[in-house]
């Protein structure tokens, strides 16, 4: 199975999951990003593009129950490039469980953590 696949079956998956009866808290957001590079001029070689077209979809799960105390986040990227196989692509940007206990919170799977803005002398 490809990664684009799994991408939409763990996605399908969340989604059922995230039906009324399942959830008290879901919320979707995300984006949607299309690009086009024209040139004016031919290519000098020929294995350039002349133009290029380019869309980009980041769509984010949050799901939250127990009163807050557990939460799973997903957010998967997908690229479908015209001109370059390499940056044709899907991933999984985040995917984490966590729960909240009274003095501690765990937090399990594929996640960014920001400590802080970093100075240097």
């Amino acid at each position: 199975m490809r990664v684009s696949e799994k991408i939409l079956l763990l996605t399908g998956f969340l989604l059922v999951m995230s039906s009324p009866a399942q959830s008290e808290s879901v919320s979707w957001r995300g984006n949607v990003r299309i690009q086009e590079r024209l040139f004016l001029e031919d290519p000098a070689d020929p294995r350039q593009h002349g133009n290029n077209f380019s869309i980009a979809a980041q769509p984010e799960m949050y799901h939250e129950w127990e009163g807050g105390k557990q939460n799973i986040s997903f957010i998967p990227f997908v690229r479908l490039d015209q001109g370059d196989d390499e940056r044709t692509h899907a991933d999984i940007r985040e995917l984490s469980w966590s729960f909240i206990a009274r003095d501690y919170e765990w937090t399990l799977g594929i996640s960014k953590v920001y400590w802080g803005v970093t100075e240097a002398w």
